[in-house]
């Protein structure tokens, strides 16, 4: 409703960015909930006293963080955010955006929510005559993606940053992981609609207390994270090694998802682009590819393969999913080592975790530390 009702107003808010003045000021935006790289972003800027120098203001549907008592920084909705938008000079977003192109006197900067591997934006045939070039930059993290970010949000070689994302920083916070009990995670991509079971292959609850059983014994806590647009409701499991958890549930113990991941021993997904941030760890990766027909057909990749982009064992049965456990827990060899390291170096120009300092750094925000 509040889209349709300002809809019309961002026809004439392009001009009228230009003429106003800016502050030096950095404003954080995303309308799916402040996580991902806004909400990583937002804890480096205040960790390294960022805020110290510059005012910053967070904007969003939904706060996970109180960000009260803390210098220099404001919370306020995308409503009331486009006046920080017009006065600022500095604005990041990941989810969403003002369709307001830059001033010149304006960085603005699309942090996205991952390298994709399914198609998104003008690479969609429904949406190929959208615009989304509403940014100075975009980012892209190595060249091996370039066209497909170029594809994806109608942009130019010169708009491209080869940077990672802030949040894959946050992968780096943890050492290697030798503690028990294991921890994997499981965390598929959206899907408009799932024609196959949300668990496959854990279609009942038999299956699932079995797959429990087996958790226990190998001492291996299974966190299953359903994605945040998902249109269902998931009861309360009773098991004992099976755990759901959403985002609200992870950011009350950790800074962030990415936080929460370095902690993980190994990710099961399928077509998120969650994979591709999780090599840098280089732990055990499996997939699930619930629905590729229909997926392909639909919505469509970026890859032909889908084997150019995995380094790990695709599950079809409860065997395959009880093998990369043991996988997970050394009690069987990881056959992927290598083919990870080969596409973390191809995926991936920089394998650190100062990606967001780079960011800053390049358009001109220096930090304090």
């Amino acid at each position: 409703m509040l889209k349709r009702i300002i809809a019309p107003l961002f026809n004439i808010l392009t001009p009228l960015n230009n003429v106003i003045a800016k502050k030096k000021r950095i404003v954080l935006y995303s309308n799916l909930g402040f996580r991902d790289n806004v909400l990583s972003l937002a804890n480096y800027l205040i960790e390294h006293h960022v805020t110290d120098q510059y005012e910053c203001v967070f904007i969003s549907n939904k706060f996970y963080r109180n960000f009260k008592g803390i210098k220099n920084v404001k919370v306020t909705s995308p409503l009331l955010g486009i006046y920080y938008f017009l006065t600022s000079k500095y604005f990041f977003y990941c989810f969403g955006k003002y369709p307001i192109k830059p001033s010149p006197e304006q960085i603005v900067v699309n942090l996205g929510h991952g390298m994709p591997i399914k198609k998104i934006g003008n690479s969609e045939e429904k949406r190929k005559n959208i615009d989304y070039n509403y940014f100075n930059y975009v980012l892209s993290y190595s060249s091996y993606f370039d066209q497909i970010i170029m594809d994806s949000f109608g942009a130019e070689g010169k708009q491209l940053m080869h940077f990672g994302a802030p949040r894959n920083d946050e992968l780096f916070v943890q050492e290697e992981i030798n503690e028990e009990p294991r921890k994997v995670i499981w965390m598929p991509t959206y899907q408009e609609e799932r024609t196959a079971q949300f668990l496959a292959p854990f279609t009942d609850k038999q299956v699932l207390d079995e797959l429990d059983a087996f958790l226990q014994a190998r001492n291996c806590i299974l966190y299953i994270k359903p994605h945040p647009l998902e249109k269902r409701t998931f009861s309360k499991s009773d098991t004992t090694n099976i755990k759901f958890i959403t985002d609200d549930i992870i950011l009350q113990k950790y800074s962030s998802l990415y936080t929460c991941l370095a902690e993980m021993s190994g990710l099961i997904t399928d077509y998120s682009s969650i994979s591709i941030d999780y090599l840098l760890l280089n732990r055990p990766i499996a997939y699930i590819f619930s629905n590729e027909a229909v997926y392909r057909r639909e919505r469509g990749f970026n890859f032909d393969d889908l084997d150019e982009i995995t380094a790990g064992v695709t599950i079809k049965t409860i065997e395959d999913f009880n093998q990369f456990i043991d996988v997970v827990c050394r009690i069987q060899p990881d056959r992927f080592i290598n083919k990870r390291k080969t596409l973390i170096s191809k995926f991936h120009k920089y394998r650190d975790g100062d990606n967001t300092h780079r960011i800053l750094e390049s358009i001109g925000v220096r930090d304090n530390d």
